[in-house]
């Protein structure tokens, strides 16, 4: 046990059926259905590969794809040769993610096996309206659909998710009511880092927070900065192009269109709030880039820009 969090170490896992919550969510091509980065299917493959060897039935439980932009979601059946690659041992895959094949499958599996379910976002249950919007209580997400029919064909239930570990979905919170439960190795390592970041940092602590998932930065930053965990926030991404956009810059209308059409939108009045209370911890982008055939950069000042802005600039690299 670390951090009173139960590892894989405290489980005799031989013949014992578990079902695991990864996160191997990878930025994918639909066009050429392929992966454009697997460094999260990577990072799961040490637990994977510990879970096998040690002779437990696996059924892996995973998402593909942002659930607020539907077009983005994607099978888990591209995940099944990538972690064949990585793993050197074949892996089951079936359609399905808590039906009566996908029960059946895992009843089937012997020691050592593996089965893929499909995209566990295809469930209604695993949608961030259902999180945000119903509220639910651990205990009321162990009835759901996906925890309650799944739940009573396993033995034990392993989350190495740690990158969505915080959200409060039944894949993430209802299994821990109904069975023994423990982290993988990824999570084990990840909260380890982050436990003394939070309890003990080295000064000073710099967060850098990008990308286009700002609602978790919006409900971290009040932690990290009134706590004084963090000594400066560095933002990029849309996450500062929402900042400009509170503090009255305009950033041109495609970038403005993107931010409304993700709704994005809705988080100005809270980067107004960090702005006046935390101005002088949060660092702003200097400059932009932008593509039009080749890249272009614009100074901060400069803007708006006819294109949307796809990157920092250099000078806030350098910065």
């Amino acid at each position: 046990m670390q951090y009173g969090i139960n590892t894989i170490d405290d489980f005799d896992l031989k013949g014992k059926k578990v079902i695991a919550r990864f996160d191997l969510n990878s930025p994918f091509d639909r066009n050429k259905k392929k992966f454009r980065n697997i460094k999260r299917i990577e990072a799961a493959i040490p637990t994977i590969k510990e879970l096998s060897i040690k002779g437990a039935r696996l059924a892996i439980m995973a998402h593909q794809g942002g659930d607020l932009e539907y077009q983005n979601f994607v099978s888990t059946v591209y995940h099944k040769e990538v972690l064949e690659g990585l793993l050197g041992i074949p892996l089951k895959f079936i359609d399905d993610i808590c039906g009566p094949a996908a029960r059946k499958a895992f009843e089937d599996l012997k020691d050592g096996e593996i089965l893929l379910l499909d995209n566990v976002r295809y469930m209604a249950e695993e949608m961030t309206l259902f999180e945000t919007k119903l509220k639910l209580s651990a205990s009321e997400q162990s009835k759901t659909v996906v925890v309650s029919r799944m739940a009573p064909h396993a033995d034990i239930y392993l989350c190495d998710a740690f990158a969505a570990a915080h959200r409060d979905q039944p894949s993430l919170v209802g299994f821990e009511e109904l069975l023994p439960s423990c982290m993988g190795r990824l999570f084990e390592k990840e909260y380890g880092v982050l436990s003394k970041i939070m309890t003990s940092p080295e000064k000073p602590v710099v967060f850098i927070l990008g990308g286009s998932k700002i609602e978790d930065a919006f409900n971290m930053m009040p932690e990290v900065l009134s706590k004084d965990i963090a000594d400066q926030i560095l933002a990029c991404g849309l996450l500062a192009q929402v900042f400009y956009m509170a503090k009255g810059t305009y950033m041109g209308a495609e970038t403005e269109k993107v931010i409304c059409d993700k709704k994005l939108d809705e988080y100005i009045p809270q980067a107004k709030k960090i702005l006046e209370k935390y101005s002088d911890r949060l660092c702003l982008p200097l400059d932009y880039a932008f593509s039009d055939k080749t890249r272009h950069e614009v100074k901060r000042k400069d803007l708006p820009v006819k294109k949307a802005i796809e990157d920092i600039g250099t000078q806030t690299i350098s910065l």
